[in-house]
């Protein structure tokens, strides 16, 4: 599968060569990449990558095979960029992704399947097998976090569980 890292910028020169925005942070290693996925009309189309150097922070000097004049690299400008995950740099995981949350009146919840930011409040997305509960991440709910364990302590608020039914 594909993973957008950037977008094309502009022609670099006549001779059909790009430039190339590409989010180093997302990429591992810009020099193993043989391939960037180009984005038309919804479909990703993949083009060999001849040669690739870097131009500045995140901007890259891109040669693509097939791609041969300044018109047919007009026709890239502006388009999203994406390359195989395998090249893509996986972000650390969170630890307490997947965690068993206690709940010191009613028990286990469930498991953290997610970290939710909303407005600067967080939130842990717990999945049982019949329901799915939003609480609060702070410290007012969230007593303890055990990752030896991978258990998370909670108080939920009175009331918390009914709503989130």
């Amino acid at each position: 599968m594909a993973h957008s890292v950037g977008k094309v910028l502009k022609p670099h020169g006549y001779k059909g060569d790009l430039t190339v925005y590409i989010d180093e942070d997302i990429i591992d290693d810009y020099e193993t990449l043989e391939l960037l996925f180009i984005d038309h009309d919804g479909a990703d189309i993949p083009f060999k990558i001849t040669e690739i150097a870097p131009k500045g922070k995140n901007q890259f000097k891109v040669t693509l095979l097939g791609v041969v004049d300044e018109a047919a690299a007009l026709k890239l400008v502006r388009r999203t960029v994406s390359v195989h995950d395998k090249h893509a740099a996986t972000p650390e995981q969170d630890p307490i992704l997947g965690c068993t949350v206690i709940d010191e009146v009613h028990g286990v919840l469930g498991i953290v399947t997610d970290l939710i930011t909303i407005q600067g409040n967080n939130l842990l997305q717990v999945d049982s097998d019949t329901r799915s509960v939003l609480i609060p991440d702070n410290e007012n709910v969230v007593f303890e976090v055990n990752e030896e364990k991978k258990e998370v302590r909670v108080k939920c608020p009175d009331g918390l569980l009914d709503l989130n039914m």
